[in-house]
Order: structure tokens, then C-alpha cells, then sequence
């Protein structure tokens, strides 16, 4: 660079670079980079129209420089929005010098940008074997490509490589831990967003990741408890609040299926605290209300003495008038509780109405709540009636899931005999390997008194699985009415199977 332009360019008073500038012009007004660097100077003081109308008289001057054409290529790129023009210039500037690393990068991303995929992977597969101080970025750019392309094990070898060359790279050990993810290694996944998370505590992605991964795997416990290390870096990160209310959601599962019912109320306050957040930061995200729900209509069999969990105060705009005094006190009862699941599976039908699951999640909500009820009272016949449609908007949106069909035939099993008994069999019919849909039937012919035919599904429904206590419990029904000796044996390897509420 002559005339001394390079010291120019380090000087930080700018009014005394423009005069050093000026003079090296006057001196030599044709050179093209003294006409470059005024525009560097331009650039570096974000005067981007100044920098383009330089770099554009640099390129005329001395067409077989690269650099200008690089910095057009930026200029097209980060000011004037036009990767066509920005991928141009970029690769005119790669065509003077093959090997240049920041033009042929550039035009990489210029051109996945642009959708040509494919020409930008063979650019940076050509960078990575020919330019060993660009290879790292190349050999990332190479597995991002890879990635999108579904091709999970190339894309892993390359942030590997990419590793090799760099292994302090917080990012490549995220990109690799992604990689790992999708092709479902999640041990390996875990592994590689602990190394990133090493390199910097304050990865939050990459912390969720890890959570997200154990709660996956079914490690509750350590999931919940690394979501709250999350919240610990951002108190607001709605996907880990929603995260911990799953993982709470879950342990409150798996302790009612062990007939912890105190330790599962307890689990279900703490994620509904974490779910209103979550709601009160996002209301317009209906996976956030349907957990709510779900948190509320499990606890429909626990005792009504046990099943009083704490439900923040902000959840009570969903709630109906006549129970708003039990929000206020921080505690609902059942009938309340299971209101609210209804209510909050509405609002996530508000938002999202074609959806065939939170109908039947909607049905069974309000079938637990008629079941509540008093025995033929219209409140019970309204909750009934309420639960018939939605399961039947459920069945009307996918008819192809056999489990709509087996909830229809629960709803409508004390309405209609016929209904429930077809709806069972097309469960059947869509599903033979449907152990609960063959138990649901049988249980309909034990209570029609056709004791022949409840014994065939439930003996249908133990060849399915042996260890399905339902099936064992309306085997040991039979032999209850018809005075069978080994009755008591049957209620005995019931309970040995499995905790039961019956």
C-alpha cells in the first residue's frame, strides 16, 4: 500500500486519516489502493454509500485486485439486501484468487442463502483440501450442509474434523451435539453440549438441550433439576419453564402409577406454578395450556381429600365465577381442579381448533368432571353431553387413530350400548394389537351381563399382554359372578401385576 496508507488506516483521529489521505491522492490520483483504503475508512466509520462508491472506483482502477470485489460483495450483502449481486462480486473476487478464504466463505453463505445448496458445498469442500487456515469454517459450513440434508453421519464426521483443528470452539461443539441429537445418539448429544457448556457456563441453548435430552432418556428427577439451572441463567426462558413443568408433569405420573398420590399433588403445584409462567410470558402457545390441562385432569382418581394442589392465582381467568373464591385461597378441589383442565384444553382449542388430540383431550376432561358429578344430576348430563361431541369432533378430524375411537366408546358407553360397542370394534379394526380397546370391550359385555363374550376379549387382551391388570381384573370379575373358586386367586395376581385404584 503506498504513500504510507497503511498507517492511515491505524490512525484513530479521522479528521487527520482523511488528511493523509488527501495528501497520498494529490500525489497519486490514480492509484487504486489509496482509493481502496479511503474506502476501508469509509466502511470502518459506517458510512457504507462513501465505502461503495471507493470500492466500486478501486475495482475500475485495478480490476485484477480481489479485495474491492470483496467488499462490494459485503456492501450488496449487509447494506443493499441483494445476494444475487453480493454472490456476483464475491465470486469475481474468487476467480482473481482462488484461494482467498473470507471471499470464498462469503460466497458460500451468499449462495445457501440463494438456495444453490449445492454449488456452495462444493466451494467450501474445495476450501477445506486446499486451505488449511480456512478449513474449520469450511468443514462447519460442510456439516451444516449435511444436516439439512438429513445425512446425520457425514455431518457429524465433519464437525469432528472441524474439532480437530479447533477443539475450543464452543459453537462446533453445539453444532455437533445438534448433529448427534438428530440422528437420536443422545448420550453422545449430552456429552458434546457438556463440552460446549464447559467452555462457556452461559450456553442456555445448550443447557436445554441437556435437559431436554434427560427428560427424553426419562432421567425426571435430573431433568427438572437442569432446567432450573437454566432459569437460574434467564428466569424468563419460556421453553425451560415449559421444560420443568413437563419433567414435574411427568414425576407426578410416574408417582400416581406407584400410588404416591400426596407426592404427585405435590409435583403437579410445582408444575403448574412453572406452566402459569410459561403462559402468562406466551399466551399464544397452545402446547402450554394443553400441559396445564393435563396437570389438572390426571389427579381425576385421586382421593378428593389428597387431590388439593396449590394453583397460582394468575391461572384464574380461567376458571368459572362459582370458583373463584378457591383460586384466591390458593388451593382448588377437584370439581375445580378438573373445571380449570377443561378450560385451559379450550383455550389451546382457541388456538389451535383442527386439532384431533385436544378434542379427545377435551372429551376426557369433561368426562372426569361428569363423572364428579352427582349421579343424574344436569350438571353431570351437561358434562356427558359435552364430552360426546368433543370426542366425536375429535374422531370427525382423524378417523384413522384407533385411540379416538376407543375414547368414543368410553364416553358413549352410558348412552348408547350400540355406539360404544361399534366404536370399540373399529378400534379394534384400525388397531388388532389393541390391548385396552379389547379390555374396554370386554368391560361393556360384563356390565350388558354377556359374560361369554367379556371373557373372550379380556382372554383376547391377556394373549395381547399378559401383564395388562385390567384384563386380569375383568377375568376375575367372571369368576366373581358366576362363583368361580378361583376368583380370590385372580384379585391377588392383579395386585401383583400392578397398583390398581379397583
Amino acid at each position: 500500500m503506498c504513500v504510507c496508507v497503511s498507517e492511515c488506516l491505524c490512525v484513530c483521529d479521522t479528521h487527520c486519516v482523511w488528511c493523509s489521505f488527501s495528501s497520498a491522492l494529490r500525489l497519486r490520483p490514480g492509484c487504486a489502493r489509496c482509493v481502496f483504503a479511503k474506502g476501508l475508512v469509509w466502511w470502518q466509520c459506517q458510512q457504507a454509500s462513501s465505502a461503495y462508491s471507493c470500492f466500486l472506483q478501486a475495482a475500475k482502477m485495478d480490476p485484477h485486485n480481489p479485495e474491492p470485489f470483496v467488499f462490494l460483495g459485503h456492501y450488496q450483502r449487509l447494506v443493499a439486501k441483494n445476494l444475487k449481486r453480493a454472490s456476483k462480486c464475491y465470486e469475481k473476487a474468487v476467480l482473481l484468487q482462488p484461494l482467498h478464504a473470507c471471499a470464498a466463505l462469503c460466497l458460500s453463505d451468499a449462495l445457501s442463502s440463494i438456495g444453490e445448496e449445492d454449488r456452495a458445498f462444493s466451494i467450501c469442500e474445495r476450501m477445506a483440501a486446499m486451505a488449511p487456515t480456512s478449513a474449520k469454517e469450511a468443514l462447519v459450513r460442510m456439516g451444516l450442509y449435511w444436516r439439512k440434508k438429513s445425512v446425520y453421519s457425514e455431518a457429524i464426521k465433519c464437525f469432528q474434523r472441524a474439532l480437530q483443528r479447533d477443539a475450543n470452539d464452543k459453537h462446533c461443539w453445539e453444532c455437533l451435539g445438534e448433529a448427534y441429537l438428530s440422528r437420536g445418539s443422545h448420550t453422545s448429544s449430552m456429552k458434546a453440549f457438556h463440552r460446549a457448556v464447559e467452555l462457556d457456563p452461559k450456553l442456555i441453548y445448550c443447557h436445554y438441550q441437556i435437559a431436554s435430552t434427560k427428560l427424553l432418556l426419562g432421567l425426571l428427577a435430573e431433568a427438572a433439576s437442569h432446567f432450573s439451572q437454566v432459569l437460574q441463567i434467564d428466569g424468563n426462558y419460556v421453553p425451560a419453564l415449559i421444560g420443568r413443568g413437563e419433567a414435574r408433569f411427568a414425576l407426578a405420573m410416574a408417582s400416581l402409577s406407584k400410588g404416591f398420590d400426596g407426592r404427585a399433588v405435590e409435583h403437579i403445584s410445582q408444575a403448574l406454578a412453572d406452566l402459569t409462567e410459561a403462559a402468562k410470558a406466551r399466551p399464544g402457545f397452545s402446547c402450554v395450556w394443553k400441559l396445564i390441562g393435563d396437570c389438572c385432569v390426571c389427579l381425576h382418581q385421586v382421593s378428593p381429600d389428597v387431590a388439593r394442589p396449590t394453583v397460582p392465582v394468575l391461572i384464574s381467568v380461567v376458571l368459572p365465577s362459582s370458583h373463584q373464591d378457591s383460586v384466591h385461597s390458593s388451593t382448588v378441589d377437584k370439581d375445580a381442579l378438573i373445571s380449570i383442565g377443561c378450560r385451559c384444553y379450550g383455550q389451546a382449542l382457541y388456538l389451535k381448533p383442527s386439532s384431533a388430540d385436544l378434542w379427545h383431550d377435551l372429551a376426557n376432561s369433561y368426562h372426569c368432571l361428569g363423572k364428579l358429578s352427582m349421579e343424574g344430576s344436569i350438571e353431570q348430563r351437561d358434562s356427558f353431553r359435552k364430552a360426546l361431541m368433543a370426542i366425536k369432533k375429535s374422531v370427525s378430524l382423524d378417523p384413522s387413530h384407533h385411540a379416538h375411537w376407543n375414547a368414543l366408546g368410553v364416553v358413549s358407553a352410558g348412552v348408547s350400548t350400540s355406539l360404544a360397542q361399534h366404536a370399540f370394534i373399529k378400534s379394534i379394526q384400525i388397531e388388532p394389537n389393541n390391548v385396552v380397546a379389547w379390555t374396554n370391550l370386554g368391560a361393556l359385555y360384563l356390565s350388558s351381563g354377556n359374560a361369554k363374550l367379556a371373557h373372550e376379549a379380556f382372554r383376547l387382551a391377556q394373549s395381547l399382554d399378559p401383564a395388562h391388570a385390567e384384563a386380569w381384573i375383568g377375568q376375575a370379575l367372571i369368576a366373581e359372578r358366576i362363583g368361580h373358586a378361583d376368583s380370590m386367586d385372580l384379585f391377588r395376581h392383579c395386585l401383583e401385576l400392578t397398583y390398581h385404584v379397583s
